[in-house]
């Protein structure tokens, strides 16, 4: 990428291609483009082929560098109605090969990495605080209902509990699903506090007041991303220090960043539940809680791969959802062949508890 001036952008393509001449190479006009934020910029004619009206770069570490989804615009509107379509997409074609045979393993995972991953490119580029990120997590969270199906009976509207439930990380008793509209913010703000530093050197300003002088809009943005980013609880409320970012390039601030607000997400969440469902939450979370999703290593043929039917209702449990069927009744066995009988209340208390067989004799904290 060359960044220049209207003015000298002839001047600086001649001296791109006379360099690629000289090693015997050059110019790619069918993926050479030229840009300027500005439209109303008169631009040579001898580039006036080249010019186009958004610019992309390349947002995702990837094999293939010429795929339009790994691309994010440049101080440009994300095309949402594509994201959403390509979203919408892969769930029917997850549905489908659900249908002929896909695990239910496999499902939950291929939609929870495209969940995780889809649009964080994008976010890190611009700040994306428009309904469409909104549109998006509610079309992968309907996905997600609609997996966790039991008996012909789906969840496809989960309730904002459940979703909430949902994004929390694995450790914190979530399932790691979600929670995109959170992410804008700390996406956008982290790339920032990456490379500010070196924007700042190409800019030729030396205080965070320059800056923001230089550049008012990106300035404005970072505002906004800031403000919302604190109210959910990330650098615990206060002020994030800009100035050390200036000063130098400040990594990993996405997962500090996210980790502060899924604690008070957790925490709020806890605080809000009764006293049985909050046991529940803390019960599903801490570290290696989330080993369950991972499959068996290979060749170990001591460790067993959990039945489809049986992740289905760890994950609902995790939710806090239904478990049991209404009118169930316990199915354990007495050492005479007599079940146990017993009505199964909707969140499985009874079944964990049920000394019925053996196994069990009492659930501690």
């Amino acid at each position: 990428m060359v960044v220049t001036s209207p003015e000298h952008a002839h001047q600086a393509c001649a001296v791109v291609r006379d360099a690629l001449a000289a090693a015997g190479l050059q110019i790619n006009e069918g993926k050479t483009q030229a840009w300027f934020k500005n439209p109303a910029v008169t631009l040579h004619p001898a580039l006036s082929n080249l010019r186009t009206r958004q610019l992309k770069v390349l947002g995702a570490h990837v094999a293939w560098l010429d795929r339009e989804e790994s691309q994010a615009p440049v101080h440009g509107p994300v095309d949402h109605n594509k994201v959403l379509q390509q979203a919408k997409a892969l769930v029917k074609r997850v549905s489908d090969l659900r249908g002929a045979g896909l695990t239910f393993r496999s499902s939950f995972l291929v939609l929870q990495t495209y969940t995780n991953s889809c649009v964080n490119h994008l976010q890190r580029a611009n700040y994306e605080d428009g309904s469409w990120v909104k549109e998006l997590e509610d079309t992968m969270q309907r996905a997600l209902g609609q997996l966790l199906e039991v008996n012909g009976h789906s969840e496809a509207d989960l309730t904002q509990l459940q979703k909430d439930l949902a994004s929390l990380r694995t450790r914190d008793g979530g399932l790691a699903y979600g929670g995109l509209p959170e992410r804008s913010g700390t996406a956008y703000l982290a790339s920032w506090a990456l490379c500010l530093k070196q924007v700042a050197g190409e800019l030729g300003v030396l205080s965070l007041a320059a800056f923001q002088a230089k550049c008012p809009d990106i300035s404005a943005k970072m505002q906004m991303a800031e403000s919302a980013t604190l109210l959910l609880g990330a650098n615990k409320g206060r002020a994030l220090d800009w100035h050390q970012a200036l000063r130098i390039p400040l990594s990993k601030k996405q997962g500090v960043w996210s980790k502060e607000i899924a604690k008070k997400k957790r925490d709020t969440l806890l605080s809000s539940l009764n006293e049985e469902d909050a046991a529940d939450l803390r019960t599903n979370g801490g570290p290696g809680a989330g080993a369950f999703l991972m499959p068996p290593v290979s060749g170990d043929e001591a460790v067993k791969v959990i039945p489809d039917s049986h992740l289905c209702v760890l994950l609902r449990d995790r939710l806090l959802m239904r478990v049991c069927p209404a009118g169930a009744c316990c199915k354990h066995r007495r050492p005479d062949g007599r079940l146990c009988g017993a009505p199964l209340d909707a969140r499985g208390k009874h079944a964990r508890m049920c000394k019925i067989q053996g196994l069990v004799e009492e659930r501690h904290d």
